[in-house]
């Protein structure tokens, strides 16, 4: 005997799906816009016991994005000082934040791997050399597709250079596939 479908029962856990969805992304939107830690972002500094929080905006935390050109402190393996500012031309980032690194290179140069880390948010991981450097992210966007500029320096081509991770993660107002991300490089070759 045939299993009959209840078309109410379908409707009521598509209408629970469609809430879920709809609260996951109202938390999200709600943490980013509070200056709550992004998914895959790296933890916000927090001033030690005793400490008080400076007023030097370079040394805020990195969990938000507060003025525009936006400006992020990314965490890298080395010590050196690395700070992207992002030209948002959308107008759709809400925050974006330093994602977690490891040791070494995962992609190769002037590529990147962007993932989707919630509906609405993105990690991009890319390459960058060992030392310190302001570099600028362009974000526009043509249809559906968004396109991320990146503008720092890179070895010549053929290079065996040493590399390390940089890993962004940027939350957007409305969702976003990761599918439709292109990052590219200018990649000026650095000074001697």
């Amino acid at each position: 005997m045939p299993r009959s479908t209840s078309t109410r029962g379908q409707a009521l856990a598509a209408a629970a799906f469609a809430i879920i969805g709809v609260s996951v992304i109202a938390f999200l939107l709600l943490r980013g816009s509070v200056g709550g830690d992004l998914p895959g972002a790296a933890p916000s500094p927090s001033p030690t016991q005793g400490e008080t929080p400076s007023s030097d905006p370079s040394a805020a935390p990195t969990d938000g994005l507060a003025n525009d050109p936006f400006f992020v402190v990314l965490d890298v393996a080395t010590d050196h000082d690395v700070s992207v500012s992002i030209d948002d031309q959308t107008e759709s980032v809400v925050t974006a934040a330093s994602g977690r690194v490891g040791d070494g290179m995962s992609v190769r140069w002037l590529d990147a791997v962007v993932e989707n880390v919630g509906p609405a948010t993105i990690s991009v991981t890319w390459v960058g050399l060992p030392r310190d450097e302001e570099l600028a992210l362009t974000i526009t966007r043509d249809g559906s597709r968004i396109a991320l500029d990146f503008d720092q320096a890179a070895p010549p081509a053929n290079s065996d250079a040493i590399g390390f991770d940089r890993t962004l993660v940027i939350m957007f107002d409305a969702p976003v596939q990761a599918g439709d991300v292109h990052a590219t490089f200018t990649a000026p070759v650095p000074a001697s």
